[in-house]
């Protein structure tokens, strides 16, 4: 909830089906107005159509890169925050874990 009362609307774009899905759940619960979409194309779709508060947002998706997204959003709308979500291969994941 933003300070003046109103409902903060998130933006997800992330083109895993499933992520997109508990991302999407999780925050509408949490009381957040939630917008999703798959890629670039379509989340700047989105942009256009909406003000968001928030954007979250896939570093790689199938039709570019969460970088090209903001850049483009930030030239429509200027006042929202980004938070982004790293891709991490399976091989990258069990690098980093500790064995017991």
């Amino acid at each position: 909830m933003k300070a003046d009362g109103a409902t903060a609307r998130i933006l997800v774009v992330e083109d895993h089906g499933d992520t997109r899905q508990v991302l999407s759940t999780l925050l509408d619960r949490w009381g957040f107005g939630v917008s999703t979409a798959e890629s670039v194309k379509s989340g700047l779709a989105f942009v256009d159509a909406k003000q968001f508060d928030v954007i979250v947002t896939d570093i790689a998706l199938l039709d570019g890169t969460g970088y090209a997204l903001v850049s483009e959003a930030k030239r429509k709308q200027s006042r929202f925050q980004v938070i982004t979500l790293l891709p991490m291969s399976r091989s990258e994941k069990c690098a980093g874990s500790t064995t017991i």
